[in-house]
C-alpha cells in the first residue's frame, strides 16, 4: 500500500498527500486545481511512466518547465516499508536521466525499476480502456486470455496430463466429441485451491495412433509463452500434419492400386524362383567356360602376331645395326688427332729465350743503376768543389776580432788545389756518362728482343690452346662414337638372342584343335549368351512379381498406419482445437471474470449484470439489461466508468493470482477519473471501491472528481483532498488539504 504521494515539478506542481489507500482528490468546482496531476504522478511515481501518454524522459519532461521532476512515494509491503523517489533531469547524460533512490540509495534505471517491481509489485496492467474498446474482437478476446489466470494454468504438464489420460480411456475408439468434464478433472481456475497435479500416464497406455503427434505438440509447449499462444501454434501444426498425412496417405493409395492393377505375368513362388535361379547359375556357368576358352584362344592368337611382328622388326634392326657399324668414323677421328698433336709448338725454348732476355736486362738494369749512383756521388762532389772555388776567390775575409781589421792571406795555392780536385772529378765523370749511355743503348736493344720473343710466346701459346681445344673436341667425339658403337654391339646382341627366342617361342607353341577356332567360340559364346540373357529375363520377372506383391504388403501396412495416424491426429486436433481445450479455456476465463466482475459489481449496483463471452464466433462485452446485452462501447460515461472500475480491479486480481504463481507480489491499485459522475453515481462508486477495499481486492484507490462531496456519509471510508489553485511552479512543498 503507497501510504505518501510527493510531487516535486510534474506539471510545475510542489504538493505532499498522506494517503490512507482510499483516496478522492476534489475541488471546489474548479479546473486546473491538479487533481488529474496528483493521480498521474501516483503512476509516474510506481511505473515510472504515464501508460499511453509518456514513456521516454523526453516526454515525461514536457510536463514541466523546469529542469527536474521529482515523485516520491512511501510504499509499506510485508517486508517492511520502503521510500522510493524517481527523478527525471533534463541535464544530464545518456542513461542517468532517470535515477531512482530507494531509501536514499540511488539505482540506475532498469535496476530501480525491476526492484520496485519484484518487491512493491509495481507493474502496469496496460489496460487503456478506449484502446481495449476499438480492438477487434478477435484481439479484445486474446488481450483478456492472455491475462487470465486459467490461461497461466494450464501448462506443459497439465496438457499431457488430460490428452494422455483422454486417449488411455480409449477416447480414439469412442469417435466421440470433446467432454468438458474430463478436463476440468485437471482444471482449476486460480481462486479455487490448485488441485494436486497428476503424472502423465505411462505412454503405452495412450492410443498408438496419435503416439508420434502427441509427442510432438508437447514439445512444442512453451511455458513461457501464454496458453492461448501455445494452442495456436499446436493447432497450427496439428493442421499441417493432418494435411502431410493426407497426401502421404493419398501417395500409397495410388500407388497400392497402380500395384494391384497391374496383371501377373508369372507365379511367383520360391520354389519357381529357385529353379529360375539355378538354371542361370548352370548357363552362367556354361558361357563362362567359353568365355574362358575363348578368351585362351583369342590372347594365343594375339601373342603368335605380336611375336611375329616383333621379329620382323627385330631383323630389320639388326640389319640396319650392322650396316652402321661398317663406317669408318673412329679411324679417321685417330689420324686427325695424331696430326694436329704433331703440328705443336714447342714454347720451352722460347720461354727459354725470353727468360735470357728478361735476365740480361735485370743485369743492364744493376749495372746502370751503380754507374748512375756514382756519377750522381761524383757531380755532387764537382758541384761543391766547384762552389768553395768561387767562394774564395771572390770573398775577402775579416778578422773575427775587429770588422777594421782585413786578412791579407794569399789564397792561390788554396785556389790551384780545388782547381786539380775539380779537374780530377771531371775526368772520371766523362767515362762513366760514357758507359752509361753505352748501356742505356743495350738495354733498349735488350727490350725491343724481350718484347718480339715475348709476341712470339703468346702467339704460340694461342696456336697450341687452340689445337689442344679442337684435339680435345676430337677425342670427345672419339670417345661417342666409341660408346655408340659400343651400345649398337650391345643392341644387336640383344636383338639377336631376343629374335631367337621368339622363333624358338613360335616353334615350340602347341598345335590348336580345328573346332577350336576362335570363329567357332564366339559362335558358341553368342548362343550360351543368349540363354543366359533368357534365364536372367524370366529370373528378374520372377523377382519383379514377388517384389510387387511384397511392395504391396508394405504399402497396405503404411496405408493402415497412414490412417490411424491421420485418425489420431485428427483426435487431437479436436482435442486441442477450437472446439476443445480452447473453447473451454475461453468459456472458464469467461465465466471466471463474470464471476469476479459481477461479484465487484454489486457493491457498486446491485441491479446491474456484467456479460462476457469469448467464444470467437458469439464474443460479446457488456452490460445486461432487460434481457439485452449492451456493448461497452455503447454505454454512455456514467455507466461506462460504473463497469470500468469493478472490470479493472477483476483484471488486477487476475493479473496478481499470475504473478502470485511466479512468487511475486502486486500493488493493486487503480486512478480513476470520474468527473462525468453525479454526486449520486460518484457515491455509488466510491461506496464500491471501499468495499472492495475492505475485502483486500484493492490496496490503493485514487478518484479525481470535479466537485466535492459534501456529505461525509457519502464518502464511504475515502479521504478527499480538496485541491486549490496551485501559487507556481516554483513554490514550496505545499500540503493537500484533508478532510
Amino acid at each position: 500500500m503507497i501510504t505518501q504521494l510527493i510531487n516535486s515539478g510534474f506539471k510545475d506542481q510542489r504538493r505532499r498527500f498522506s494517503l490512507c489507500g482510499l483516496d478522492l482528490f476534489a475541488s471546489a468546482h474548479q479546473n486546473g486545481t491538479g487533481k488529474s496531476a496528483a493521480l498521474e504522478s501516483f503512476k509516474l511515481a510506481v511505473l515510472g511512466e504515464l501508460p499511453g501518454r509518456a514513456k521516454t524522459p523526453e516526454d515525461i519532461l514536457q510536463f514541466s518547465s523546469g529542469d527536474e521532476i521529482g515523485v516520491e512515494v512511501l510504499a509499506e509491503t510485508e517486508s517492511g516499508t520502503f521510500r522510493v523517489e524517481r527523478k527525471f533531469l533534463r541535464a544530464a547524460p545518456a542513461g542517468e536521466m532517470r535515477p531512482i533512490y530507494i531509501n536514499g540509495i540511488r539505482h540506475k534505471f532498469e535496476e530501480g525499476s525491476r526492484w520496485i517491481q519484484e518487491r512493491i509489485g509495481a507493474c502496469s496492467l496496460s489496460f487503456d480502456p478506449g484502446e481495449f474498446l476499438n480492438l477487434t474482437p478477435s484481439k479484445k478476446r486474446q488481450w483478456i486470455l492472455d491475462r487470465s489466470p486459467e490461461a497461466h494454468y494450464l501448462n506443459h504438464q497439465t496438457l499431457g496430463n488430460f490428452l494422455a489420460e483422454k486417449l488411455a480411456d480409449g477416447e480414439l475408439g469412442k469417435e466421440t466429441g470433446f467432454r468438458e468434464s474430463d478436463f476440468l478433472e485437471n482444471f482449476s481456475d486460480a481462486q479455487s485451491p490448485t488441485p494436486e497435479r497428476k503424472t502423465n500416464p505411462p505412454v503405452e497406455r495412450a492410443a498408438p495412433e496419435t503416439e508420434p503427434s502427441l509427442k510432438i505438440i508437447l514439445s512444442l509447449w512453451n511455458d513461457a509463452e501464454s496458453a492461448e499462444s501455445n494452442l495456436s501454434v499446436l493447432n497450427s501444426h496439428l493442421k499441417s500434419e493432418i494435411l502431410r498425412v493426407k497426401s502421404v496417405l493419398k501417395d500409397r493409395t495410388a500407388a497400392l492400386n497402380g500395384l494391384e492393377t497391374s496383371g501377373n505375368s508369372f507365379l511367383a513362388s520360391h520354389e519357381t524362383i529357385g529353379l529360375a535361379r539355378k538354371e542361370l547359375d548352370r548357363a552362367a556357368f556354361a558361357w563362362g567356360e567359353v568365355q574362358t576358352k575363348l578368351s585362351g584362344t583369342a590372347d594365343a592368337q594375339k601373342d603368335q602376331e605380336e611375336r611375329a611382328a616383333r621379329t620382323r622388326w627385330l631383323e630389320k634392326e639388326i640389319l640396319q645395326l650392322k650396316s652402321s657399324m661398317e663406317k669408318p668414323e673412329a679411324k679417321f677421328l685417330i689420324k686427325k688427332i695424331a696430326k694436329m698433336e704433331d703440328s705443336v709448338v714447342d714454347v720451352e725454348e722460347l720461354h727459354a729465350r725470353l727468360s735470357g732476355y728478361q735476365n740480361q736486362r735485370v743485369e743492364r738494369l744493376k749495372i746502370i743503376h751503380q754507374l748512375e749512383s756514382r756519377a750522381n756521388a761524383l757531380a755532387l762532389e764537382l758541384n761543391q768543389t766547384r762552389e768553395k772555388l768561387e767562394a774564395v776567390t771572390a770573398t775577402r775575409f775579416k778578422c773575427p776580432i775587429s770588422a777594421d781589421i782585413v786578412c791579407d792571406t794569399d789564397m792561390t795555392p788554396y785556389k790551384n788545389l780545388l782547381r786539380e780536385q775539380a779537374e780530377a772529378l771531371q775526368n772520371e765523370i766523362c767515362p762513366i756518362a760514357k758507359k752509361l749511355d753505352e748501356e742505356k743503348a743495350q738495354l733498349v736493344s735488350i727490350a725491343e728482343k724481350t718484347k718480339r720473343a715475348e709476341m712470339e710466346w703468346n702467339q704460340s701459346n694461342a696456336a697450341n690452346e687452340a689445337t689442344r681445344r679442337e684435339i680435345q673436341k676430337l677425342r670427345e667425339r672419339l670417345a661417342g662414337e666409341k660408346a655408340e658403337t659400343s651400345r649398337r654391339q650391345g643392341r644387336l646382341k640383344a636383338c639377336e638372342e631376343e629374335a631367337g627366342y621368339l622363333q624358338k617361342q613360335m616353334q615350340d607353341a602347341p598345335p590348336r584343335e580345328p573346332n577350336e577356332t576362335l570363329a567357332s567360340l564366339e559362335s558358341v559364346a553368342k548362343k550360351l549368351a543368349d540363354k543366359k540373357s533368357k534365364c536372367q529375363a524370366r529370373l528378374e520377372g520372377l523377382l519383379r512379381e514377388q517384389g510387387r506383391r511384397e511392395t504391396a504388403a508394405k504399402l497396405r501396412t503404411e496405408k493402415d498406419a497412414l490412417a490411424r495416424e491421420l485418425k489420431g491426429a485428427k483426435i487431437l486436433a479436436r482435442l486441442v482445437g477450437p472446439e476443445g481445450i480452447q473453447a473451454t479455456l475461453a468459456r472458464r476465463a469467461a465465466e471466471s471474470l463474470e464471476c469476479e466482475m459481477n461479484a465487484a459489481l454489486k457493491w457498486i449496483n446491485p441491479e446491474l449484470e456484467f456479460v462476457v463471452n469469448l467464444e470467437e464466433e458469439k464474443f460479446c462485452m457488456g452490460w445486461r439489461r432487460e434481457g439485452k446485452i449492451i456493448p461497452l462501447e455503447t454505454m454512455n460515461s456514467a455507466h461506462f466508468i460504473l463497469f470500468m472500475a469493478p472490470l479493472l480491479t477483476a483484471l488486477v486480481n487476475r493479473l496478481a493470482r499470475v504473478r502470485e504463481q511466479a512468487g511475486l507480489p502486486t500493488l493493486k491499485a487503480l486512478c480513476i477519473e470520474a468527473e462525468s459522475l453525479t454526486q449520486e453515481n460518484l457515491s455509488a462508486l466510491l461506496r464500491g471501491l471501499s468495499q472492495m477495499k475492505s475485502r483486500g481486492l484493492l490496496d490503493n484507490v485514487l478518484v479525481a472528481h470535479y466537485a466535492s462531496v459534501d456529505d461525509p456519509e457519502n464518502l464511504h471510508d475515502f479521504s478527499q483532498h480538496i485541491l486549490a489553485t496551485p501559487s507556481g511552479c516554483d513554490c514550496r512543498l505545499e500540503p493537500a488539504e484533508v478532510c
